[in-house]
């Protein structure tokens, strides 16, 4: 089996038990290889043994899913070959085969059709394709925009015909199409939408609050940087020097009308 030079970071990660454990890593850090690493220590661990059909491991896609089995089996069967009198290592090789090692989507569909009558759904469900979901997609919201078409408010229908009708609705489709996929991937949809909604309930505060944390995250540090700067630009050629005409104007309307410094202050601040 390939020996491998841990980092501490690395070690604690493949050792943690007792509880909950985030691992956060750049592409190419060698997480999978520490998953990996962490799964086999569970595995031939005879003190508190993991059998290897008990795993669950959640990948994205099914590519990943497949190259972390392989990896597992691998590591597994050369550990075996190692300790050929090992009868665990044999017995987890087994086991690896019926392990839950695949995505998300793969395992809640396993864990649904084993446990279909809990649920209330018919032992042979299938999941829908992209293709047949999207077609059911377009035809409600063809059904929902009929609706609003036919009995929707007259004011809520010019401010929407007024933003995304042009020739037809398509743009207005669209944008729907755009929302409902980014609120799909949210955990807690409902709550970011009551949050927006707030929003365009109070535009003028929640605007003015916006307006206040830029001013305070980029504008004012932006104007308090920019005298250092203009004393370097004054020692060069002409152009230069017309372009630090132009930023005394800028940083002296800038930082009165954010109220950062005096006028008099201005003046002193930005001499050459």
């Amino acid at each position: 089996m390939k020996k491998f030079n841990w980092t501490d970071e690395q070690k604690t990660a493949i050792d943690f038990r007792g509880g909950s454990a985030v691992v956060s890593a750049a592409a190419g850090s060698g997480k999978t290889a520490v998953l990996v690493e962490r799964v086999i220590r569970l595995l031939m661990d005879k003190e508190n043994p993991v059998k290897a059909d008990e795993l669950v491991v959640a990948t994205f896609t099914e590519k990943a899913a497949g190259e972390l089995k392989t990896r597992l089996n691998a590591a597994l069967a050369s550990a075996s070959e190692e300790n050929p009198d090992d009868e665990h290592l044999k017995d987890q090789l087994l086991r690896l085969e019926d392990a839950s090692i695949s995505t998300i989507s793969s395992f809640c569909m396993k864990l649904l059709r084993n446990n279909s009558a809990a649920a209330g759904l018919s032992p042979d469900f299938s999941v829908i394709d992209e293709a047949e979901g999207k077609l059911r997609f377009n035809k409600a919201m063809e059904s929902v925009l009929e609706k609003f078409y036919e009995s929707g408010k007259q004011q809520d229908k010019d401010l929407l015909f007024d933003w995304y009708g042009k020739e037809n609705d398509n743009e207005l489709c669209l944008n729907i199409s755009y929302i409902c996929e980014f609120l799909r991937k949210l955990p807690d949809r409902e709550k970011s939408l009551s949050q927006w909604r707030g929003i365009y309930e109070n535009p003028k505060e929640n605007a003015k609050k916006f307006i206040d944390v830029q001013m305070e995250k980029n504008i004012k540090p932006l104007i308090r940087e920019m005298p250092l700067h203009i004393p370097k630009v004054s020692e060069s050629d002409e152009p230069a020097v017309n372009f630090l005409d132009k930023w005394r104007a800028v940083i002296r309307s800038l930082s009165l009308a954010t109220g950062i410094i005096s006028d008099d202050k201005v003046k002193v601040t930005i001499q050459d």
